[in-house]
């Protein structure tokens, strides 16, 4: 009896194991069907049958529900998201066409010290640099003629000045009327640009001008003297000469200067370049008016620093430029959310 009794529990015990195994497949296969179609207790096909909707497990399941609103929702927001994309107001700012040119800066008046008589440079008394003053002995020249030497003679300073170059040498024969070293005035100096002809024709003769030092780190004020009226058939370009005032600047002859010009000063609308689109024959920028991208055609204009004019009977004060989006590509009347407003272009 008792071992019966143990037959009869052990068959049990493994038809209650393979219950329960049945069990976990159909709740897995439940699972799957309500992850995988959400929509599958609306088909017809699966109403007619009855065992797979009175299932105890899937009917009792607590999550299904909630399952189910979460892949619906999910498919939702996928439907209904739309683009991000960041705007800009346009506004209105001061354009013109900038130019830069150099030049080298010389003195504006260079005076020579010549030898009196023929004979050799015996003594130099100055350095390129030094100050002199007029009459001032800056070098010694001793007559040569056959059979005796004659006394030294002088040679002078022909004005108050610095001395700029050193022409002959001592030790060195030299001819009277030749020049023995170069003196400048440092009242004033000059350089000269060589400009475009286009560009000549926006200066004018006496127009005062600003320019600064290679570094920058000196400004000072001019004015233009001369204009070349014939063209270098070379480069093209046309010199120009310019006058500065050394009076208030400390500026040495050989360094470079440079001038900054800026040609039709206006007030217009301006882009970063790479907010422009171009496609085939079509340049335009793109904006966001009542929640779509629209396109207005533009025209370049002058471009300065990283920005160019943009031109069109279209464009108005505040207009929300696009200038970056979660989408690469965005087309007229597409819906799109605006995350956020930079600082105006």
């Amino acid at each position: 009896m008792k071992l019966t009794q143990i037959i009869l529990w052990g068959k049990r015990s493994h038809q209650a194991k393979h219950n329960h195994r049945i069990k976990i497949l159909v709740w897995l296969l439940g699972l799957f069907i309500i992850l995988s179609f959400p929509i599958i207790n609306n088909l017809p096909l699966v109403s007619n049958f009855p065992m797979i909707n009175n299932l105890p497990l899937i009917n009792s399941f607590p999550i299904n529900n909630s399952l189910l609103a979460v892949a619906s929702k999910n498919k939702e927001s996928k439907k209904t998201k739309l683009p991000q994309v960041y705007v800009t107001p346009l506004k209105k700012t001061k354009i013109s066409e900038h130019r830069e040119y150099w030049g080298l800066v010389e003195p504006t008046h260079t005076y020579f010290a010549f030898s009196p008589v023929n004979g050799l440079l015996s003594k130099l008394n100055v350095n390129v640099g030094d100050l002199v003053t007029k009459d001032q002995v800056i070098a010694t020249v001793q007559k040569k003629e056959i059979g005796y030497d004659t006394l030294p003679g002088n040679i002078t300073a022909p004005i108050k000045g610095i001395v700029f170059k050193i022409i002959t040498l001592p030790g060195n024969m030299i001819n009277k009327d030749k020049a023995v070293l170069s003196i400048y005035s440092p009242d004033q100096f000059q350089f000269k640009i060589h400009m475009t002809p286009t560009d000549v024709t926006k200066v004018r003769l006496n127009q005062p001008i600003k320019a600064h030092s290679e570094n920058n780190t000196l400004a000072f004020k001019g004015k233009i003297k001369s204009i070349s009226p014939s063209i270098d058939h070379q480069t093209g370009t046309q010199e120009v000469t310019i006058h500065i005032n050394k009076k208030s600047t400390p500026l040495l002859p050989g360094k470079l200067a440079k001038i900054n010009f800026q040609f039709n000063p206006h007030q217009g609308f301006s882009v970063p370049k790479k907010h422009i689109k171009i496609k085939d024959d079509r340049t335009y920028i793109q904006i966001v008016r009542d929640g779509k991208v629209q396109e207005i055609n533009i025209k370049q204009g002058i471009r300065f620093k990283n920005n160019i004019e943009i031109i069109s009977n279209q464009l108005t004060k505040g207009l929300s430029i696009i200038i970056k989006s979660d989408q690469n590509v965005l087309v007229k009347d597409q819906q799109v959310e605006i995350v956020e407003k930079k600082k105006s272009t």
